[in-house]
């Protein structure tokens, strides 16, 4: 397996749509989605499922054996069989080549880390104005992990990508906080490194994480029901 995408889901009907085609565009035979829903009380799991089943892609959905988003990314992690990993929230969209622009360089480079920056738009994606909330010239290609911590340059989960010996050394994401759960585990991880790749543009395309800023919309509709061990896609690229 080439690498894994993996995805915490809680309450996130209106977005996790938008979500999954934007890995779906940049997916491969090679590649996979692991989704764990944290108890979802909305139909966030059977929307997912339906993406997923219908791009014949392989994918395993299953339910969050403990509760928080740190848990489902821990469990995430733990199902997850990809050399690389991929991470990517509910609610948020991978820029173009996101994927393709991190294994280049991971190929080359397993002990580093890769990160890409972010943009953050409004409302309905197709339509929204995107802007730059941080300004990314100032971020040099390379940085060692002193050098990144130390910027402490605010980022999204998603912007990283890395080998999964990176992120298995680092330990499991800290499930006994309750904010900045995603700093201190990719302090931990950057630690660990042996430096971080910034990556701006790959093709004239900003191969960034586009971050959506939204409240949680609880909707009641019907759930997919889940087996204990989940469901698992069918690769329609062969066995």
């Amino acid at each position: 397996m080439r690498a894994s995408f993996c995805i915490p889901l809680y309450n996130a009907s209106p977005w996790i749509a938008q979500t999954l085609h934007s890995v779906v565009h940049q997916i491969s035979a090679k590649d996979e989605v692991i989704l764990i829903d944290d108890n979802s009380s909305d139909d966030s799991a059977q929307i997912a499922f339906n993406v997923l089943n219908s791009a014949n892609i392989q994918f395993t959905l299953t339910k969050n054996i403990k509760n928080g988003a740190c848990a489902a990314r821990n469990q995430a992690l733990k199902t997850s069989k990809g050399e690389f990993i991929q991470w990517l929230d509910a609610d948020d969209v991978l820029g173009a080549h996101k994927l393709s622009s991190a294994i280049r360089h991971l190929e080359r480079h397993p002990t580093q880390l890769h990160a890409c920056g972010w943009r953050s738009f409004h409302g309905d994606f197709e339509e929204s104005q995107f802007s730059d909330d941080v300004n990314w010239r100032i971020i040099p290609e390379f940085s060692s992990p002193a050098e990144w911590l130390a910027r402490d340059t605010f980022m999204v989960p998603h912007c990283y990508a890395g080998h999964r010996n990176l992120f298995e050394q680092a330990g499991p994401w800290d499930e006994s906080l309750t904010i900045n759960q995603d700093g201190e585990y990719f302090a931990r991880v950057v630690a660990k490194s042996e430096g971080v790749r910034f990556t701006r543009r790959n093709r004239g395309v900003l191969p960034a994480v586009i971050r959506r800023f939204s409240i949680e919309v609880l909707t009641r509709k019907g759930r997919l029901s889940l087996p204990k061990h989940g469901i698992h896609g069918q690769n329609c690229f062969g066995p």
